[in-house]
């Protein structure tokens, strides 16, 4: 139910915000609290506008994210900018838009450049005050107070010369509704025009030697088109930092265009893989696009040429006009755009890196998670973030063969696309590379754990069975079989969500030993470090550690559903039955001295669920993000619904790990799907450390000192999920 914020607020609050501020400064007064709620958190690239406009009061500052809060009392409402010190309040999920907040202390910054006084509220500290009251807001109606300044009301960053806001949870992904535009297909092209094109050849002929004001048009296909790449950096002013790069295609041949900055935003949404565009007023440079592929045979039958064709916004203003499929002549002889499909018999003999289209009927849709890349900034931080989830495709050969498509996807390719993906849907993925992990595979009959993952060039389309445009063998046959009793027997089986994780870790430490070359040395992490860690995630975030432990404790956990109740609401409420027998305690574990982190339990989250038809709204409410705008009424799904549990049963390990020099614990949670995985991993670990104790003459107080290899993840709850993934008997 839907509260007023007249309840909750003092309307005096935001009206007079700038005033107190400034006139708590000016008589060095301490300055009252001010309770507000936040309409909206939106997120920046910090640049040289930025540092000079803090470094007045802050003189060092070198974070990369930026945030500004819109916030109100119901009868005003102000934009504001967070301190990064405060950064973690947004990146750990702890403030969103919807949240109430107390502003501990502020202070209002002026531009000293700016002649019309242009000056904004920095938030210093602040504290949470709740965020699960569902407040009845409309952000349209409530008015800008009154010393708000303009750019406050635009919907532009506050404190920055960039043009617009990125994505709050991913590093590349857009965000606005700069964005959202839209240009309409031309439905003609004059002959006069057509008859002044040049193909690609005569443009490679004269390169550079045409002069700016007489480029002649081109007519031309896109093959491949990639993401949309920002490369904003702090120390650079750059308002509109995004590129896109294409392979474009005509009767001749094929060459590169990239479009750059603010045109980025107007084609972004409109050009596809497909399109068909007359280009007007480009430059032609020779090849130096960051455009990479690793099987150029894929999309170029003919000649390729080592020009660019760079699409500005000035110096010359490009002209691109999108033209519309029926007013495509037949007599240009463009390329057609096709598929490479292989099926899953194929995948295995295709080599390490290899450009491929596949297709296929979705069987797991994993939960999204956020990564940091390997690579940290210039300043060594890690604080930008890829958006990643896991997904099984099966193609009419599951039946036989039992292999399915593993394929990870990075959510900034396809957003809309990802977000309302569910199992039992056709998904078309094309420009994936696959990985063969070869570092692992020392002979022919050693088995693979081969997998697709993405490019820069990547392109996912989810195709409907009754009214599918791509008329191709593969295709057609995914379709017939997934209308049959087979592929309908394979969807009912199908799941979603829960800890996954692949390929799995090789069994011998040899061979683990392996995964880190020596540019990238193994790192293994101290037990003096152990919390700092879990306290640094961040929202969603998934990382691994390793670390080097005492295993002091394992216990076996069963859990079973013994009876299902049901309810007026959806879902069921469940009776479980649990018991728990420890299976080794090493004395130390009884020590009540030292740290203890992590939990025994097994959250909800880390297990799969059973995907039913009508659990569809429950699948994509768990797909999306905190909106960066408060929505009245719209709640974040959290946990896992237990009326859609996989099992009515299941068992887990909790194995204890212990510090080799500091008093720390570390509770983790080892899954096994298979009774013989979770045989061979604590037979391994006790037959060995007792067959050590034995010589020793001291079982009962052996020492299992393992290698271990955790994931982390952060879940929307706040707690912190750690699976034992695999853990290396040291002897």
């Amino acid at each position: 139910m839907a509260v007023n914020l007249e309840r909750h607020f003092n309307f005096s609050e935001i009206q007079h915000l700038k005033h107190n501020i400034e006139r708590s400064e000016r008589l060095h007064q301490a300055q009252a609290e001010h309770l507000c709620f936040v309409l909206r958190v939106e997120r920046y690239i910090a640049d040289p506008t930025f540092q000079s406009l803090v470094k007045s009061k802050h003189a060092t500052n070198t974070s990369y994210d930026v945030y500004d809060l819109v916030i109100t009392d119901g009868k005003f409402k102000l934009k504001c900018v967070l301190w990064t010190a405060l950064n973690a309040f947004i990146s750990k999920g702890r403030v969103v838009a919807g949240s109430v907040i107390k502003l501990t202390k502020c202070t209002l910054l002026y531009d000293e450049t700016d002649l019309n006084g242009f000056n904004f509220v920095l938030i210093e500290d602040l504290t949470v005050d709740g965020t699960d009251i569902n407040f009845s807001v409309n952000e349209e109606r409530i008015p800008w107070s009154p010393d708000a300044c303009t750019r406050e009301q635009k919907q532009v960053p506050l404190a920055s010369s960039r043009g617009c806001y990125v994505s709050l949870w991913s590093s590349f992904e857009t965000y606005g509704e700069v964005w959202e535009q839209t240009v309409p297909d031309s439905q003609s092209v004059s002959d006069t025009t057509v008859l002044d094109c040049y193909t690609l050849k005569e443009l490679s002929r004269l390169g550079r030697s045409i002069k700016a004001s007489s480029i002649p048009p081109v007519i031309v296909r896109v093959l491949t088109r990639s993401r949309l790449r920002q490369y904003a950096k702090p120390q650079k002013a750059e308002k509109w930092p995004y590129q896109i790069s294409m392979v474009i295609g005509d009767r001749s041949g094929s060459c590169t265009a990239v479009v750059w900055n603010s045109l980025c935003t107007k084609f972004n949404k409109n050009i596809q893989e497909g399109s068909v565009l007359l280009l007007e007023n480009y430059s032609v440079k020779p090849h130096f696009s960051v455009y990479t592929y690793a099987n150029q045979t894929k999309v170029i039958k003919g000649s390729h040429y080592d020009i660019d064709l760079n699409l500005n916004p000035y110096n010359p203003e490009c002209k691109v006009t999108i033209i519309h499929a029926s007013a495509v002549e037949s007599c240009w002889q463009l390329p057609s755009l096709e598929y490479e499909l292989i099926d899953r018999k194929q995948l295995g003999r295709l080599p390490d890196n290899f450009i491929c289209d596949i297709v296929g009927l979705v069987i797991f849709l994993g939960r999204y998670e956020r990564v940091a890349p390997q690579t940290t900034d210039s300043l060594g931080r890690r604080e930008t973030f890829w958006v990643i989830r896991d997904v099984e495709l099966v193609d009419p050969s599951f039946v036989y063969t039992g292999k399915t498509f593993v394929i990870k996807l990075f959510r900034s390719i396809q957003a809309d696309t990802l977000d309302r993906l569910c199992p039992g849907d056709m998904l078309l993925c094309s420009n994936m590379r696959v990985v063969h992990n070869l570092t692992l595979v020392s002979n022919s009959r050693q088995k693979r754990h081969v997998y697709l993952t993405c490019t820069g060039e990547t392109q996912v389309t989810i195709i409907q069975k009754s009214r599918s445009t791509l008329d191709h063998p593969v295709v057609n046959q995914l379709i017939t079989w997934a209308s049959s009793s087979r592929g309908s027997a394979v969807v009912r089986a199908a799941t979603y969500g829960g800890y996954f994780s692949y390929p799995p870790l090789p069994k011998d430490l040899q061979l683990y030993k392996q995964l880190w070359p020596e540019n990238r040395a193994m790192q293994i992490t101290q037990s003096d470090q152990w919390e700092s860690v879990l306290q640094s995630l961040s929202y969603r975030e998934s990382r691994n550690l390793i670390v080097q432990a005492d295993i002091v404790r394992i216990c076996h956990h069963s859990l079973k559903y013994v009876h299902y109740r049901r309810t007026s609401e959806p879902k069921m409420l469940v009776d479980m039955e649990f018991r728990e027998e420890v299976k080794f305690q090493h004395p130390d574990y009884m020590s009540d001295n030292g740290t203890v982190l992590g939990s025994t339990e097994l959250y909800s989250e880390s297990l799969p669920c059973k995907f039913s038809p009508h659990g569809r709204e429950h699948i994509l409410s768990q797909a999306t993000f905190p909106p960066s705008v408060y929505s009245s009424g719209l709640r974040r799904a959290q946990g896992a619904s237990p009326a859609l549990a996989i099992k009515p049963s299941f068992s887990y390990e909790s194995v204890t790990l212990m510090g080799l020099n500091h008093p720390v614990m570390l509770h983790t949670v080892f899954l096994h799907s298979e009774l013989s995985l979770h045989s061979r991993f604590i037979n391994v670990i006790s037959n060995n450390a007792r067959s050590r104790a034995q010589s020793h003459g001291n079982e009962d107080s052996a020492s299992w000192r393992c290698l271990c290899h955790i994931d982390l993840h952060q879940l929307d709850t706040g707690r912190t999920e750690i699976i034992l993934n695999m853990a290396y008997l040291l002897t």
